[in-house]
């Protein structure tokens, strides 16, 4: 974050452990030696929100996904950092549809593309199908 000293920065992030470095933290791996759980691949930066909701519910925010979002990070795409985040939020707001998606995809792979578009006056996402003619 910007400070008024062009030669200072305001750190605002917080290193965070995708496997618990002990046992009994969140997402523990005990295949993991001391020195494994203690390095930087084993670690994530976040904001101080993240952070503490990664810790505060592994169900949702498990190795597999915190590892993806390391990797968006990491190789700086933004356009894949994006979906995530929109993914994310419509999860929340539809999850029985999605898990409609998903079973239609399992069983028809690569045959439905949707639309998505906000309704800023109704303050919520609609999903379209598409067609493609």
């Amino acid at each position: 974050m910007a400070h008024s000293d062009e030669n200072k920065a305001v750190n605002i992030g917080f290193a965070a452990h995708i496997t618990a470095a002990a046992p009994g933290g969140e997402r523990y791996d005990p295949t993991l030696s001391a020195q494994e759980r203690g390095s930087a691949h084993n670690g994530i930066w976040l904001c101080g929100t993240c952070a503490k909701l990664i810790d505060s519910d592994s169900q949702k925010y498990t190795i597999e996904l915190l590892r993806a979002w390391k990797i968006i990070a990491e190789t700086g795409n933004e356009h894949e950092a994006a979906k995530l985040a929109v993914f994310s939020k419509i999860e929340k707001m539809m999850p029985e549809l999605l898990e409609e998606m998903r079973n239609d995809l399992k069983g028809y792979p690569l045959k439905r593309e949707f639309i998505l578009m906000r309704n800023k006056r109704q303050g919520y996402v609609q999903i379209y199908p598409y067609s493609g003619k």
